[in-house]
């Protein structure tokens, strides 16, 4: 019986080898998937809205300021009829006026047409009137030198009856500037 035994021992291990080895098993781990945070959508800031009088600082090197936006009773020109042939009894004239400063520390040109008016709806297609006015404003624009400034306006046929209106200032590189008019 004492040959047996290292037959049955070298059997058994045999088997143990066949079998995995020890006995002892090993598992890799299962990489566990790292919770999912919904994606961060930035919520946009509205463009700060000025009042009639109000100064704001562009990032363009502009500093502007609404000096005044009034409403002109057309039936206070002499002949206004005859200098504005197109112009129904249920349209007035706005008229606005701006300075506009260079702070940026170097000369560059202001581009009046970056300026518009548009009422709250969204509505921009008033006709600007370059003469005929008495005392008709000159336009802002041109190159100004860095620390000057510069003033001018405009006027637009606008209908009666529209008392809100939006001038926007629109650069060419950074937010957009509004200004609230109610006449």
């Amino acid at each position: 019986m004492k040959n047996k035994l290292p037959i049955f021992s070298l059997l058994f291990l045999v088997f143990l080898a066949a079998c995995g080895g020890t006995g002892t098993t090993t598992t890799q781990p299962t990489a566990t998937p790292a919770p999912t945070q919904p994606a961060v959508t930035p919520t946009p800031t509205p463009a700060p809205h000025y009042k009639v009088g109000d100064s704001a600082q562009t990032a363009d090197g502009w500093q502007i300021t609404l000096t005044s936006a009034t409403e002109v009773d057309p039936t206070k020109i002499p002949q206004y009829q005859q200098i504005f042939p197109g112009m129904s009894n249920d349209q007035t004239f706005l008229e606005y006026f701006v300075t506009v400063k260079n702070v940026s520390g170097q000369q560059q040109a202001f581009r009046g047409g970056d300026l518009s008016l548009q009422d709250t709806q969204g509505n921009g297609n008033f006709s600007e009137q370059g003469s005929g006015l008495p005392d008709q404003p000159t336009g802002v624009g041109g190159p100004i030198a860095a620390g000057m400034q510069s003033k001018g306006g405009t006027v637009y046929i606008v209908p009666k009856a529209t008392k809100a209106f939006y001038l926007e200032y629109t650069p060419q590189s950074g937010p957009i500037v509004f200004w609230d008019i109610n006449v």
